[in-house]
């Protein structure tokens, strides 16, 4: 996984969060283009590398602890 971005979060008590996204590149090279790639999934993490899941655009929730986040980032996922 390659680091691509991070953005701010806040919790419902107005505490900021840094969010990093993450993504791998699959490699997908053929006849005419050997080295091609597409991007793969990506993985949204916590500063401590504390997994996230992205309810919706703008709206997240930290897998250990259930904490939903905020994000008005024009670069959030």
């Amino acid at each position: 996984m390659q680091h691509e971005s991070s953005f701010q979060a806040t919790d419902d008590l107005g505490n900021a969060h840094t969010l990093h996204v993450f993504g791998s590149k699959i490699y997908a090279g053929h006849l005419q283009d050997p080295s091609a790639t597409v991007n793969g999934m990506k993985q949204i993490r916590t500063a401590d590398g504390g997994t996230v899941n992205r309810l919706e655009k703008g709206r997240y929730q930290v897998a250990l602890t259930g904490k939903i986040l905020h994000s008005t980032a024009p670069g959030a996922p």
